[in-house]
């Protein structure tokens, strides 16, 4: 039977929808459900942002806790040697290459010249200093001129 080209029964309208429009309102509904809830857990959970005046920082260094005042984009060996007063670590080459700002940050080997201030945050800070157990010097930071010439010397003529 062959459908009858009849006016006389009703039709529902049809809704004039393209696949463009569906399209795009699937997609912006999806975007919508997709980034409504991270936005708001964005806004609660995000990092604290530091600005460029200086903040306050407490640091666990060679057992004691230290609290002190510095710009976020201080480095680690600046605020030891600068703030605190601890020349023990010293500024070599300024890329971490030489090791002689090495530190330890909780037990392991860190450049405190490429380390910032604030990462050290919650971490034990172990500096030369505090391997020497309250004694006037290490092995390691003992004068040497007692058993080394001077490099100075050695560059001089010997006429």
């Amino acid at each position: 039977m062959a459908p009858s080209d009849d006016d006389s029964v009703p039709h529902p309208p049809q809704p004039q929808l393209s696949r463009r429009a569906f399209f795009k309102g699937a997609g912006a509904s999806a975007l919508s459900a997709t980034l409504a809830p991270s936005a708001a857990q964005a806004a609660d959970a995000g990092p604290k942002v530091l600005g460029p005046e200086p903040s306050s920082l407490s640091l666990s260094i060679n057992g004691r806790t230290v609290t002190v005042q510095a710009d976020p984009g201080t480095t680690l060996a600046e605020l030891l040697r600068h703030q605190l007063g601890m020349t023990g670590t010293k500024v070599g080459c300024d890329r971490g290459a030489c090791s002689a700002c090495t530190v330890w940050l909780d037990g392991e080997v860190a450049a405190s010249c490429m380390t910032l201030a604030f990462d050290a945050r919650g971490r034990k800070v172990t500096t030369i200093e505090g391997l020497s157990k309250g004694e006037d010097s290490t092995p390691f930071n003992a004068p040497s001129w007692r058993t080394m010439r001077s490099s100075a010397a050695s560059a001089l003529p010997a006429w």
